[in-house]
C-alpha cells in the first residue's frame, strides 16, 4: 500500500521568485541549499536589466508557488494590483515579508556574509589577538540587523558574553530626522532614506542564527535607552547603527568602558551614503579629543583603539 504522506513529502515543487534582488537572492539560496524544491526563474519589474522575465511572462512559466521578496509595503501593495490584473491564482502566491515563520525560517539560515568576507578575516584575527595578549572585557554589537555578523562575534569570542543592542524594528524616527536635517545629498537621494530600512529582522531571527546562545544578552530598544545600567568592560564593539545620532551616542556610550588595546569597529565609515556615520566621528574628536583609528581593508568599516 501507497504511503500518500511521503508521497505528498516527495514532491518537488516549482518556485518562481518575484524580485531579482538582495531579498530574492537569499531565498533562491534557501530554496537550493534547505529544500528538495526547484527554483525556476526571477521575475521582476525592471526586466531586462534585472531578473529572467517581467510579469507579463509569468504565465508563461509551469509553477507552484509564487514567492514575492520585496520588503517595503509600497512596493507589495503594487505587486499585489499587479497579480489580480495578471489573474494569478493567489492560492499559490506566497508574500515572504508577510510571513513570519517563513522569513523567519529564511532570515536565520542564509547569511550575506561568509568567512572570507574582509571584516569577518579581520574579526577573526582580531579574536585571536586579544586571547594572546589576555585582554580583558566582554563584547557587543550595537545595530545587529539580522545577526549576521554578530554570529562571528559569538563564534570567535564564544567564551565571552555578547551584548546584542538593537530595536529589531528597523530605524528610529527621530534618528532618521536628525539624518535628513543633516541635509547630505548622499543620504537624501541613497537607499537607506527609508522608513523601512532594516526592519526586516527580529530576535528570533537572531536567536536562531547564533551558535552560543548563553552567551547572549539581548537589549531590545532605542539605544542608549536599551544599555540600561550595563556595567561592563569590553574588548571589542561592533558599532553598526548607520546614523548620525547612534554612533555618537555609541561612541560615548563604549569608548570609556573600552579596555587598554580593545577595538570599536564602526561599520559604513566609508559609505557615501550614510554621511553621518564619519560626522558622528568628528563631532566626537572634537568634543572629547583625537582617538586612535585606522582602516581594515573591507573598504567600509574604521577601527578605532583605546
Amino acid at each position: 500500500m501507497v504511503d500518500v504522506r511521503l508521497f505528498l513529502e516527495a514532491i518537488v515543487l516549482k518556485i518562481l521568485v518575484w524580485g531579482a534582488g538582495g531579498n530574492g537572492k537569499v531565498y533562491r539560496k534557501y530554496i537550493e541549499e534547505y529544500t528538495e524544491d526547484a527554483f525556476v526563474a526571477f521575475v521582476d519589474n525592471a526586466y531586462p536589466c534585472y531578473g529572467d522575465a517581467s510579469p507579463a511572462d509569468i504565465n508563461k512559466y509551469e509553477f507552484d508557488k509564487l514567492v514575492v521578496s520585496n520588503q517595503y509595503k509600497k512596493d507589495r501593495q503594487e505587486i499585489k494590483e499587479q497579480i489580480k490584473k495578471l489573474s494569478l491564482d493567489e492560492s499559490k502566491i506566497v508574500f515572504l515579508f508577510e510571513d513570519e515563520q517563513l522569513k523567519t525560517e529564511v532570515f536565520s539560515k542564509i547569511s550575506r556574509i561568509d568567512e572570507k568576507d574582509m571584516r569577518v578575516v579581520w574579526l577573526a584575527s582580531f579574536a585571536q589577538f586579544v586571547k594572546h595578549m589576555s585582554l580583558g572585557g566582554n563584547v557587543a554589537e550595537c545595530g545587529v540587523n539580522r545577526g549576521e555578523f554578530a554570529f562571528y562575534i559569538n563564534k570567535f569570542f564564544n567564551d565571552r558574553k555578547l551584548y546584542l543592542m538593537d530595536t529589531f524594528q528597523g530605524f528610529s524616527e527621530k534618528d532618521v530626522k536628525v539624518e535628513r536635517e543633516i541635509g547630505d545629498d548622499g543620504f537624501l537621494n541613497g537607499k537607506f532614506n527609508n522608513d523601512e530600512a532594516f526592519n526586516a529582522t527580529s530576535v528570533d531571527i537572531v536567536k536562531k542564527r547564533l551558535t552560543y546562545l548563553s552567551q547572549c544578552e539581548f537589549c531590545i530598544g532605542y539605544f542608549p535607552d536599551s544599555a540600561g545600567e550595563i556595567n561592563d568592560n569590553f574588548c571589542f564593539v561592533n558599532l553598526d547603527t548607520d546614523l548620525y545620532q547612534p554612533i555618537l551616542a555609541g561612541l560615548e556610550f563604549f569608548y570609556p568602558k573600552m579596555v587598554e588595546n580593545g577595538i570599536i569597529l564602526v561599520h559604513d565609515y566609508f559609505n557615501p551614503e550614510l554621511p553621518g556615520v564619519k560626522k558622528a566621528i568628528i563631532d566626537y574628536e572634537t568634543k572629547y579629543g583625537k582617538l586612535h583609528k585606522f582602516p581594515i581593508a573591507d573598504y567600509c568599516s574604521l577601527a578605532i583603539v583605546k
